[in-house]
């Protein structure tokens, strides 16, 4: 419930009047369809109609609301990932709140992921995009005859590429019979630990970051054959004694602060820090430490900034509920006045409140003191109850 201060309702009729005391300003006046009235006698909106004596609560949410907290009912006991709400944005149910569904929500939405981990972090049981890069083994395959491709069904990406065993023959690059070699086509007599021919050397192994790689050719003779293209692992060298290559210093992208995901994003090396927000409401969790100020990072109202009141309870994270919406460790009611109707010489001053001897508590309701009778004073209570809502 969106809405501001206790509102009060002035009903100079039959001697009332209201009484004023702590309340807030006399709002604008509104008509039967909520919209401000104007008056006449200088064109614009103001307190009442034609400068009149009659003034109605016109908050723009009610003086005493319906609840429209924007829990969605259909979510309370229904499974996460349960579809609800409007059709746009896709919402489901999650954790008895219906919300936008995304990447990272850890509820796996098959129209549009394959996975979904609760982050957005790559390397990691799902990649970040929440699409897996493979599925079953076909498709990892490189084309290349002399490797086993496999998929990592935990991950869902692609296993480094593992040569084939023993020496198949293969097809050479430019045509002909060669033999696999580790994963790579070479000619037959490359692998014999011989140098012969146009071979730049010859180890007989497969393992291509020793110096002589699979193919019977240097791992490397200058700084570029080294150069990954991965900006965020440092800039590699050639030993160009040992044709083998070494590694650049890893760029760090830590920014300091516990909030943030620090990450560095290949290939150009541009570091990003991204705030932890799993609710996107601009809070990162109070569990990270005095950076944190979001009481309840699974729940977008729920935060330290809120000014709107609520008639339902939220469910906090570990069981229970509060209406704690500020986080700001209380829960606090937006209307608190009691009604009364007392008389003041020739008037009777109406308080406008709850007609009970104490305000209802969160999310409860009573009946309100909507007005007084003329002439005796005596206090007329709502026929219907009302909401108390909170924060």
């Amino acid at each position: 419930m969106r809405g501001g201060g206790w509102i009060a309702v002035a009903l100079l009729l039959g001697g009332c009047r209201i009484s004023s005391e702590g309340l807030a300003p006399e709002p604008t006046a509104l008509d039967d369809a909520g919209n401000p009235l104007l008056d006449s006698s200088t064109g614009e909106v103001g307190p009442g109609v034609d400068g009149g004596t009659d003034t109605s609560p016109t908050d723009s949410t009610p003086l005493f609301p319906v609840d429209d907290s924007g829990s969605v009912p259909e979510c309370t006991g229904k499974a996460d990932g349960t579809v609800c709400g409007a059709p746009t944005p896709r919402s489901i149910c999650v954790a008895g709140e219906c919300l936008p569904s995304r990447c990272g929500d850890g509820i796996v939405d098959p129209t549009r992921e394959d996975c979904d981990d609760k982050n957005t972090d790559d390397g990691d049981s799902c990649p970040g995009d929440c699409k897996a890069k493979c599925k079953s083994n076909p498709d990892c395959n490189d084309s290349n005859e002399c490797s086993v491709d496999t998929c990592d069904l935990t991950r869902h990406v692609c296993n480094a590429p593992a040569p084939v065993s023993g020496r198949p023959a293969c097809t050479l690059m430019g045509g002909g019979v060669g033999v696999c070699n580790g994963t790579a086509c070479t000619p037959a007599d490359c692998g014999n630990g011989v140098k012969e021919g146009t071979e730049e050397c010859d180890d007989k192994n497969t393992n291509d970051a020793d110096g002589c790689k699979s193919d019977c050719t240097f791992t490397c003779e200058m700084d570029a054959d080294c150069n990954d293209g991965d900006a965020c692992n440092g800039v590699e060298t050639c030993d160009t004694g040992k044709h083998t290559c070494k590694t650049g210093m890893t760029k760090s992208c830590g920014d300091g602060n516990n909030c943030t995901v620090d990450r560095c994003v290949a290939p150009a090396g541009t570091c990003t820090n991204t705030l932890v927000d799993f609710d996107l409401d601009t809070y990162a969790p109070t569990s990270l430490g005095s950076c944190g100020k979001d009481c309840h990072d699974g729940n977008p109202r729920v935060h330290p900034n809120q000014t709107d009141f609520f008639l339902t309870a939220y469910t906090k994270i570990g069981g229970g509920t509060s209406f704690d919406y500020d986080c700001d460790g209380k829960e606090e009611q937006r209307n608190t006045t009691l009604g009364k109707c007392v008389k003041s010489g020739a008037d009777c001053v109406h308080t406008l409140g709850w007609a009970g001897s104490a305000p209802p508590a969160c999310g409860g309701s009573d009946f309100i003191v909507e007005s007084c009778e003329p002439g005796s004073c005596k206090t007329i209570v709502s026929t219907i109850k009302y909401g108390q809502d909170c924060h």
